[in-house]
């Protein structure tokens, strides 16, 4: 298909209408890996902006800000470590596609976590999701 600027893209054909692959097991690992740091950083952010704005604005807020003010460096410091387990699993999802990192999962190589459940000790993969008794 010829555009108007020459032969067409391949990357630009969704935008025109071509056929649209969508990952959905891309979609589904970046939602298992990230969904928790990114709630560990943004509930604290949104918190800290919100009541920021209000004590400034509401002059029964002022004397609260400062008796507050451990408890804002409490939310700072937890948003900062929320982006630091954010960019660990970045760091982690970097070294799996380069192939660095080999994991314990027997489906996809990733770094599984050991937990213990009703049955005994079980490791499941932070990508995949998959379940193996004992730990690996």
């Amino acid at each position: 298909m010829e555009s108007f600027f020459g032969a067409m893209d391949d990357r630009a054909r969704p935008l025109l209408g071509g056929k649209m692959e969508i990952n959905l097991t891309a979609i589904e690992r970046n939602f298992r890996l990230f969904a928790g740091p990114a709630l560990v950083t943004l509930v604290p952010t949104i918190i800290l902006v919100t009541f920021g704005e209000v004590s400034q604005t509401n002059p029964y807020m002022v004397g609260l800000a400062a008796v507050l003010r451990p408890v804002f460096l409490g939310l700072a410091a937890i948003a900062l470590m929320g982006v630091i387990w954010f960019s660990w699993r970045l760091w982690l999802i970097y070294r799996w596609e380069k192939g660095d990192l080999n994991g314990g999962c027997n489906n996809c190589a990733f770094v599984v976590k050991h937990r213990s459940g009703r049955y005994g000790n079980y490791s499941e993969c932070l990508n995949c999701g998959s379940k193996r008794e004992g730990w690996h």
